[in-house]
């Protein structure tokens, strides 16, 4: 009785240690993760310019799956001054859209990197750092991606100038008016709210460029001492806000004593003319000039003939024999059989964007029958 009363109390430890274990092996397996959420795959690195906003599709998995996206800005704890803080201002800028599934991005509640504010001093970092990291609720691991955010200075309009160049440039005039010297500024897409307009001007600056608001003006006392060299002003306008630079653009603006236009060749980087404004032409036969040198070009608009005399007398032109190409000012003389020898000098007039503002210039044809010439004058 004994013994038997033993092997039953065995037997009922036994079943009951094998439930309690059976249990705790159901409960670890529910406990097992099922696997990983989609990877984000989010480039390394995003590129953007100032005022540009970005988006990005997130795997399809998420979106009727139970997650949690968390962005993590903690590298970016930098005390901005007047009580902004880089890492507050990244998480209003850099977001996760649940409704569209997309990271998205607004730089312009940002500022280009590596900038330092001209009111605290604060240099921004080179990059952005962000970690996104997807949580599931549904007993998936969590997955995360590390991108870096790259903001560059948007570029600034700048009115008068010619802009086929990297470097955009403007001539002026000694002796023009001085409204012509305004540039006007803009920021194209970008709010001015809370923005400044500041001027950097390389070299030496003399006081004679200034910024007010959106324009940059030079005085009447600009360029030379004397008004009789070429002179370079390397300008540099930004918009600024908080002190950090949102956009910007380097130009240059060249005031010059004159303006060079003949009937020959200029070399600017030489100042050197080679005037060829007298040429001799065969009697009748049709003939075509070289266009003038015009420089600066960018004043050019339109040629046109003033007057014509032959041998110091008034000529008739009525017939239209000796005309001119309007749009670069090579004058033409047709094929004919009224023509006379002798010579015959042209004006040459050019006008300019500015009415106020015109030049001439001559052109002398020699006009002689050729040795081998057969036509009957």
């Amino acid at each position: 009785m004994y013994k038997y009363y033993k092997t039953i109390r065995f037997i009922a430890f036994t079943a009951i240690l094998f439930t309690l274990f059976s249990s705790c092996d159901e409960e670890n397996e529910v406990q097992q993760p099922l696997g990983y959420l989609a990877p984000l795959n989010l480039p390394e690195a995003i590129y953007l310019q100032y005022g540009e906003d970005y988006s990005i599709q997130l795997p399809d998995d998420y979106k009727n799956a139970d997650v949690e996206f968390s962005l993590d800005f903690s590298s970016n704890d930098l005390d901005l001054g007047n009580g902004k803080n880089l890492q507050e201002i990244l998480e209003s800028a850099i977001e996760v859209n649940t409704e569209e599934n997309k990271l998205v991005i607004e730089s312009d509640k940002l500022y280009p990197n590596n900038q330092v504010s001209s009111i605290t001093d604060v240099r921004l970092p080179e990059t952005y750092k962000t970690v996104l990291t997807v949580s599931s609720l549904e007993n998936y691991q969590p997955v995360s991606n590390t991108f870096s955010l790259y903001i560059s200075a948007a570029k600034v309009e700048i009115s008068g100038v010619d802009d086929s160049d990297e470097i955009p440039f403007s001539y002026h005039m000694y002796g023009e008016d001085t409204a012509k010297y305004i540039h006007q500024l803009k920021a194209p897409g970008l709010s001015l709210e809370n923005t400044n307009w500041v001027l950097h001007q390389n070299g030496f600056p003399d006081q004679q460029v200034i910024v007010n608001e959106d324009k940059i003006l030079f005085t009447s006392a600009a360029g030379s001492p004397e008004n009789t060299a070429e002179w370079t002003y390397d300008l540099i306008p930004s918009l600024t806000k908080d002190g950090f630079i949102i956009a910007s653009r380097q130009f240059r603006v060249f005031f010059i004593p004159e303006i060079k236009f003949f009937f020959g060749t200029y070399y600017p980087e030489y100042d050197l003319t080679v005037k060829t404004n007298i040429v001799h032409i065969a009697l009748g036969e049709a003939y075509e000039s070289s266009a003038p040198s015009f420089f600066p070009a960018e004043y050019k608009k339109s040629f046109l003939i003033e007057s014509i005399q032959k041998d110091d007398e008034d000529f008739d032109n009525s017939e239209g024999i000796i005309s001119i190409n309007e749009n670069n000012g090579a004058v033409k003389v047709a094929h004919n059989h009224s023509l006379e020898e002798g010579s015959y000098k042209i004006i040459v007039k050019a006008t300019t964007d500015d009415a106020n503002l015109t030049l001439e210039t001559d052109l002398t044809l020699i006009m002689s029958v050729a040795e081998d010439d057969d036509h009957d004058h």
